[in-house]
């Protein structure tokens, strides 16, 4: 089975209210910025907190948010 495009996924996932969001792990300005850890959010309420720190704007991070989508994609699909 060929992989749902990620706009389709991110789509759904919008219109369901989930969304995962970046919370940086300190406040002020750095170059490069801080790095951040994910929240889960559904519903308007955060059902998990990230224990795990990405760099800001990092591929691994991207990848990671994508992870996150396409999982609870699955189940609400």
């Amino acid at each position: 089975m060929d992989e749902l495009e990620y706009w389709k996924v991110l789509d759904t996932c919008w219109k369901n209210d989930i969304f995962v969001i970046q919370k940086p792990t300190n406040i002020g300005m750095i170059k490069g910025g801080h790095k951040v850890k994910l929240n889960l959010e559904i519903n308007h309420r955060i059902v998990k907190f990230g224990t795990m720190e990405f760099r800001q704007n990092s591929k691994e991070l991207q990848d990671k948010i994508e992870e996150i989508y396409r999982s609870r994609y699955e189940l609400i699909a």
